[in-house]
């Protein structure tokens, strides 16, 4: 596995990471709304640069709880499909770095439901951080009914 730069957020006191190169840009949590037609863990849209783009609550998403709305909250937009998509985590805590040598194949017999969207594991001295895939984080069909509620200016 070679170098790779990763975006390391908290969601529920756990670190997890999406590379940079699957990030589009990352935003202060703004004002959403309740949307219809769309799975449960991505209950609400938002506008953004008049974009209207769907918000996936990780947390729900991955049975880890709905998550309480701080000051520190984000939303990380990136491009799945061809369409921007955001996802509600705690924080996002930094931008790093990680060496080959301190990224991890996912092991199969802990993740068996996971390995289908986790792509790696980076260390950071005795912490780990769970890097998904995004493009293989969401199905085909939650894909499909999620660009329902997308619409540019």
């Amino acid at each position: 596995m070679q170098d790779i730069q990763v975006a390391v957020f908290l969601l529920e006191d756990k670190l997890f990471g999406f590379e940079s190169c699957q990030v589009h840009t990352i935003i202060k949590y703004q004002k959403v709304e309740d949307a219809a037609d769309i799975p449960d863990f991505a209950e609400q849209v938002t506008n953004w640069r008049g974009i209207i783009i769907p918000i996936i609550n990780l947390g729900k998403r991955w049975g880890m709880g709905k998550g309480e709305i701080s000051k520190k909250t984000k939303i990380i937009v990136s491009r799945v499909n061809e369409k921007l998509i955001g996802f509600k985590v705690d924080d996002v805590v930094e931008v790093r770095r990680f060496p080959a040598q301190d990224i991890e194949p996912v092991p199969k017999v802990l993740f068996k439901n996971a390995d289908s969207y986790l792509k790696a594991i980076g260390k950071i001295d005795e912490k780990l951080i769970l890097i998904p895939d995004l493009e293989n984080l969401l199905t085909e069909s939650e894909k499909s009914s999620l660009k329902k509620c997308q619409r540019d200016k």
